[in-house]
């Protein structure tokens, strides 16, 4: 029995070496590769900054220059920093003055330490009576019986604004004389005070 020849390729012009490969149909369009949806841009925001929630209110007004002003209280309360002394910080605003300009924003700082309050006491004291509207310091005693508590209220005892409410001297005016004192060792300037009622009401 011999060999047999192979059967022939239906389409021997496809079969043979070199010969073109069948054309391939085009993909339907529901083959294609859809286009990938562009994602927006991230919006980046900035790092809050140095100056993010700051107030021009939150600044330290300068002290009260040496001169003879007309003041309205804005607030006051005590405060101490940890390892320092109390003061008494007392912001008004200068309705007239003759060396600082009208509507600028001071400060007066009275330390009311234990040693210091001999000479800051009387001060204080002195600056609600005249803010209350009296030049006799008897007759702002007998007018008002609770002047302590009073004062206390100024510096910001909780017990005491209960009685007189938070910053008893906001919007009361008085008249005050600072001088100057020579700068100490730290260059830093303090002022006495001399205090007087206002009488632009009664020359009115």
């Amino acid at each position: 029995m011999g060999f047999s020849k192979p059967a022939s390729p239906a389409n021997p012009q496809r079969a043979g070496f070199g010969a073109r490969p069948a054309a391939q149909a085009a993909p339907s369009a529901s083959a294609q590769p859809k286009p990938r949806a562009q994602r927006a841009a991230p919006v980046l925001k900035p790092a809050a900054g140095r100056y993010s929630g700051l107030k021009e209110a939150d600044s330290k007004y300068p002290l009260l220059e040496g001169g003879s002003h007309r003041v309205e209280f804005v607030d006051s309360k005590e405060r101490k920093s940890p390892g320092k002394k109390p003061w008494l910080v007392t912001n008004v605003k200068v309705l007239s003055s003759d060396t600082v300009r009208e509507g600028s924003l001071r400060t007066i700082i009275k330390c009311v330490s234990d040693e210091a309050f001999v000479r800051s006491g009387p001060e204080i004291k002195s600056m609600v009576r005249s803010a209350c509207g009296y030049d006799d310091e008897d007759a702002f005693e007998a007018a008002h019986p609770d002047w302590d508590t009073m004062i206390d209220a100024v510096h910001g005892v909780r017990e005491a604004e209960q009685i007189h409410g938070e910053n008893p001297l906001a919007g009361m005016i008085a008249l005050v004389d600072v001088v100057e004192q020579p700068a100490n060792e730290h260059g830093i300037v303090y002022t006495n005070q001399t205090w007087y009622p206002d009488r632009a009401e009664d020359s009115a």
